[in-house]
């Protein structure tokens, strides 16, 4: 076979195998051996390298860095990495209807009965991934729990991804919570093991569902958080997506850093509040659809974990004391305006409490 039929039967080759490396990275290899650079002719061992040659000399002229070729299909990334050039466009077309929030109940406060205080300032709309970085045992499952059955018990479609799955735990959390069981014992959202190289798929098949992770594993791939985040956006229809991840102790953001905000509408942490252990505290990061007027980014409340892990209590907003720098002591002792707890106290209007029309039908907690 002459030179130029190697280079044109390389070229087909590699215009037939393009398609395989759309959205990913490759190298020469890479196409070689996708080209299968076999040649049986009579002298394979020189027909074999000609043929990957050629498949070289064609990835090149089709890259950018052949000045020659005005529209190129490849960009060469770096020495030794190509890239795909998509030149297709994906249209955007502006729904027919006006948006309708997506009604979303967020946890409430068992004492009084409120939703969590910035709950009428943060609007929830279709494909909105939420984001709940905490430090381990600070109530991330909690929180993750309440938002089940509350929007569960109000006929909302739930399914909870559970990563470590305790049912005796579970299930005596459960029945602190009223209208958490139905009359089989069996909690009124759906329950599945989370695995993170199913999820996506899974979502998709419910795409109109509030889905709740709890709790996202990276491993070691901590900055892959902001990929799984955008293949699950892609999933989801008019549902919503609750992440709950890891954050190390003293950190601002969770694992894997500022990469876990980039594709969440709300982005919070839950840490330790203070030295007792009492108290914990939740701040919003992020909050990308406010309600008009409110100003809730960087706002943070304290609350704490009742009846056995299962329900919160006590919410306030606070502020950081500006007379200890939040850290509850003077020069003199223990700060007189905080009274040594390094926040205040942030009083707010108390609305009625929320009705809860499944109560009344929803069966009694199941005694095991």
């Amino acid at each position: 076979m002459t030179t130029d039929g190697v280079y044109a039967r390389a070229a087909k080759k590699v215009e037939d195998n393009l398609w395989k490396f759309r959205g990913m990275r490759f190298t020469t290899r890479d196409m070689q051996n996708a080209c299968s650079c076999v040649m049986p002719e009579r002298d394979p061992d020189k027909q074999h390298q000609d043929y990957r040659d050629a498949v070289t000399r064609y990835l090149y002229e089709q890259s950018d860095q052949q000045k020659k070729n005005k529209r190129p299909q490849l960009r060469l990334v770096s020495k030794r990495f190509y890239e795909l050039i998509n030149r297709d466009r994906t249209a955007l077309v502006l729904p027919t209807t006006l948006p309708v929030p997506l009604p979303f109940t967020w946890p409430l406060d068992v004492d009084t009965g409120l939703e969590l205080p910035f709950a009428s300032d943060i609007i929830v709309e279709p494909g909105d991934i939420i984001g709940l970085w905490g430090e381990s045992n600070r109530g991330k499952t909690a929180i993750c729990t309440n938002i089940a059955v509350e929007n569960a018990i109000r006929d909302r479609p739930v399914t909870m991804w559970i990563s470590e799955w305790h049912p005796t735990q579970l299930q005596r959390r459960l029945l602190q919570y009223p209208g958490a069981l139905n009359g089989t014992g069996q909690p009124v959202f759906k329950m599945f093991k989370l695995e993170l190289a199913d999820i996506v798929d899974q979502i998709a098949e419910e795409p109109d569902s509030i889905h709740i992770l709890d709790w996202v594993n990276m491993k070691d791939r901590f900055w892959d958080i902001a990929g799984l985040q955008e293949r699950i956006v892609e999933a989801l229809g008019k549902g919503v997506a609750v992440i709950a991840g890891q954050k190390m102790e003293g950190k601002e953001y969770g694992i894997g850093g500022q990469w876990g905000d980039f594709n969440t509408s709300v982005s919070m942490t839950v840490s330790r509040l203070g030295e007792g252990g009492v108290y914990n505290r939740m701040k919003l990061n992020r909050v990308k659809s406010p309600r008009e007027g409110a100003h809730i980014e960087k706002t943070s409340y304290r609350f704490k974990v009742v009846k056995v892990g299962a329900r919160i209590a006590e919410v306030d907003e606070i502020k950081d004391c500006r007379s200890c720098f939040a850290t509850g002591q003077t020069k003199k002792g223990p700060c007189d305006r905080c009274e040594g707890e390094g926040y205040t106290l942030i009083a707010r209007p108390s609305p009625p409490p929320m009705s809860r029309p499944a109560d009344k039908d929803s069966p009694a907690p199941v005694e095991f």
